[in-house]
């Protein structure tokens, strides 16, 4: 149950603080005084679009709280998902909008996502506004609506999960017969490419060995000359020799005197090193000659750098494109192979559809009359006796007669209503007036409230089109739904302001130059004032204000009991 709200900049709003109650809460105030902007702070706390346009001119930012006393299971795990659960159980929504366009979320103090906030807010408070009656004019709506009545919501997910596996393979099938020879052009491009690859042969590192070889190849003369030359200055012009004698020349007198011992051990160091050194000289100059022809090697390289241009650059590159073009050439290859295993696959999958929307269609026949009797128990109390409503359940089928398959079924569903005797049903969008909608939508929300758990309902202006008689009955509908829990209702209507529990009264006034919306609780003496001004719709006169007096006092006998 929504119990505090706070609303700072938003429209004609500079900023209010409202305590709900539980029970009945109307709404009232003039045209144009800001009560639908309450419900739509409502609705922007809990996640609903918000637009710039509705900070107050001339703030940087709008923000709106709301304090709920706790929600159901899914809320609670939902908290859990982001830390966010208060010992108390209380639930705290905040939403910021900058100027920028920018959100700010808080769930319990912690920032969390804007779609976490609608899914918090989804199932703590249910809004109806006037635009929601088009809904009813819409039979593509009246199928979901059905469904949620029935909870046939385990039917009509085991039906999708066939139904998107049956699109997906039809779709692939369509998809190659109609542009089969431009596959098999495609698959031949991608087996060209793949031979290409797979005949070159190319080993990763290759290209940097091959292009070290060609520098060498290329630069043999010059290297053959330096390592000859210098392994002719070290063995063939008696360096190494010469160490050698010096050497044993020193050992004799390192004998004579110690202190020439570390001497002698650089000198065997240099005698020995230059002989490795010589030894690896000889060994390069001998590999040199390696048998390897330049141009064969040019030869090699052209062909790689010529693959690696067309398909990537690198090794890596060349070889990710190699096992992208073998998976879509095997893909179109089976695909090419197996059309008629996968038609037969089609047909299979067709039989098990049917059976699936054959049981979805069965449940939605037997609750399709449930809530026809439902809707007219509600309709018959909203002083709408003569109404007959029915659903109209029929089989979707296509250009051949044969069962046409949907998203959501075969069943084709629109809501149809004879509002007087004697007539036949027909279509709503062709028979229902602005209050009849108002009244059928008002009996499908308390019908379909009862298999939820949401806490709070809010109708915007549920009274449209709706005086008289049919305002009191909506009036006492309204109250008996908020004794299971809170209802929020903005209203033009006395006989609906009469029986609230709460009676929140928002003006509109202008200080400095601008404007303000303030909204406030009434007290019994207030009540009464504000429901004679709603009866005369202007000046409070004395007879208007013993109407509404009377009007208060049998909506509480009712609503308590005591005629």
């Amino acid at each position: 149950m929504l119990t505090y709200l706070h609303i700072e900049n938003v429209a004609v709003i500079e900023r209010a603080d409202i305590e709900m109650r539980k029970g009945l809460t109307v709404l009232t105030g003039e045209t144009g005084a800001g009560k639908s902007i309450i419900v739509d702070a409502i609705s922007f706390v809990t996640g609903g679009r918000g637009s710039r346009d509705i900070i107050r001119t001339g703030a940087s930012r709008a923000r709106v709280s709301a304090e709920f006393d706790g929600g159901d299971n899914a809320v609670c795990e939902l908290l859990k998902q982001i830390q966010a659960e208060n010992e108390d159980g209380t639930i705290l929504l905040q939403r910021d909008l900058s100027a920028d366009g920018r959100n700010s979320v808080r769930i319990n103090g912690v920032p969390a996502p804007l779609a976490m906030l609608r899914e918090i807010g989804s199932r703590l408070i249910n809004i109806h506004g006037q635009h929601e009656n088009q809904s009813l004019l819409d039979p593509r709506a009246h199928l979901g609506y059905l469904d949620l009545y029935g909870k046939a919501e385990k039917e009509l997910e085991q039906y999708k999960v066939i139904y998107e596996k049956a699109v997906a393979l039809r779709r692939q099938i369509k998809d190659f017969r109609e542009n089969e020879e431009k596959k098999l052009h495609e698959l031949d491009l991608l087996k060209y490419r793949i031979n290409e690859i797979e005949q070159a042969a190319i080993t990763e590192g290759e290209l940097e060995e091959l292009t070290a070889l060609e520098k060498k190849l290329r630069n043999m003369e010059k290297l053959t000359a330096a390592l000859s030359g210098a392994e002719a200055v070290l063995q063939q012009d008696g360096t190494v020799s010469a160490v050698g004698t010096a050497l044993s020349l020193m050992n004799n007198a390192k004998e004579l005197l110690p202190e020439l011992e570390q001497l002698w051990e650089r000198l065997s160091t240099a005698y020995y090193e230059l002989q490795d050194i010589s030894g690896e000289i000889s060994s390069q100059l001998y590999s040199l000659d390696s048998g390897e022809n330049i141009d064969n090697v040019g030869d090699r390289l052209d062909e790689i750098k010529k693959i690696y241009r067309k398909y990537g650059g690198s090794y890596e590159a060349v070889m990710a494109q190699l096992a992208e073009a073998k998976e879509e050439a095997e893909r179109i290859e089976l695909v090419s192979e197996n059309v008629a295993e996968a038609e037969q696959m089609l047909s299979q999958l067709t039989k098990e559809l049917l059976e699936k929307a054959e049981t979805l269609s069965e449940k939605r026949k037997a609750i399709s009359n449930e809530l026809s009797e439902r809707i007219n128990a509600e309709l018959h109390f909203l002083a709408m006796e003569k109404a007959q409503f029915s659903v109209s359940l029929k089989r979707k089928v296509n250009a051949k007669g044969g069962v046409l398959f949907g998203a959501d079924g075969i069943d084709e569903c629109e809501f149809m209503i004879a509002t007087n005797s004697g007539e036949s049903v027909k279509p709503l969008a062709k028979t229902a007036s602005g209050g009849e909608l108002s009244r059928i939508m008002l009996s499908i929300k308390n019908i379909l409230a009862e298999s939820d758990t949401v806490g709070t309902l809010i109708f915007d202006e549920v009274d449209s089109g709706v005086s008289g008689k049919a305002g009191k009955k909506l009036a006492e509908k309204l109250q008996q739904v908020s004794k299971n829990r809170q209802v929020i209702c903005v209203t033009h209507l006395p006989q609906i302001a009469a029986y609230a529990a709460n009676h929140l009264v928002v003006v509109k006034g202008e200080k400095e130059g601008r404007t303000f919306t303030s909204a406030s609780l009434l007290d019994g003496a207030q009540r009464a004032e504000e429901i004679a001004r709603i009866i005369t719709g202007g000046a409070i006169t004395k007879a208007a204000l013993e109407n509404a007096e009377e009007m208060i006092n049998g909506a509480n006998a009712e609503r308590t009991g005591k005629k």
